[in-house]
């Protein structure tokens, strides 16, 4: 499963560029302790965590806290931008709290949320030790049919959560129009 996730995700550019933008969330807040603790001030219960190429289930963490923090991480991103002086970390902040106000992200984040929490727990599941190869044939079965279902229902679904996000955000609802060269 770890496997056909990341073939996924690597053979689409926006799921690429979308979680560069989480892993560089966490990477902007992780390199100083001073941003881990204005990171800290806001959020209450949930860490944007590190990805790993190979450990799917931390990816799902990393959305969660996301998803579920997303105007938290705002707030210390804009914090971010009005005390830190460094260039960098300004620049860095800014373009990482206008992402988060991006429709589309927050409609893949929401996609990405419900695919992933899915995949977790097939995957937790078959890597009981007591776990039978009849388990492994059901579960499978029952999240083919959950994709299935999901590619049919699922963007209207997803559509619903990420208009939710923007607004909490308080952001437009809408796709940017893109120019076309």
């Amino acid at each position: 499963i770890n496997l056909l996730i990341g073939d996924s995700v690597s053979s689409s550019i926006m799921c690429i560029k979308f979680f560069g933008y989480v892993q560089r969330i966490y990477t902007l807040f992780a390199a100083s302790v001073g941003r881990w603790n204005i990171l800290k001030k806001h959020i209450k219960s949930l860490n944007p965590k590190p990805l790993s190429e190979t450990r799917w289930e931390c990816r799902i963490e990393c959305i969660k806290a996301i998803m579920f923090e997303i105007t938290e991480i705002r707030n210390a991103l804009n914090e971010l931008q009005d005390t830190i002086l460094d260039a960098a970390v300004v620049s860095e902040a800014s373009s990482l709290s206008e992402k988060i106000e991006d429709f589309e992200f927050l409609l893949t984040l929401s996609v990405w949320y419900v695919l992933l929490s899915k995949f977790n727990i097939v995957s937790k599941s078959m890597q009981k030790a007591t776990f039978d190869m009849n388990n492994a044939i059901e579960l499978l079965r029952n999240c083919k049919i959950f994709l299935e279902n999901y590619r049919d229902s699922g963007f209207s679904d997803a559509l619903k959560s990420a208009k939710d996000l923007a607004a909490l955000l308080n952001v437009n609802a809408q796709f940017k129009a893109v120019r076309i060269r």
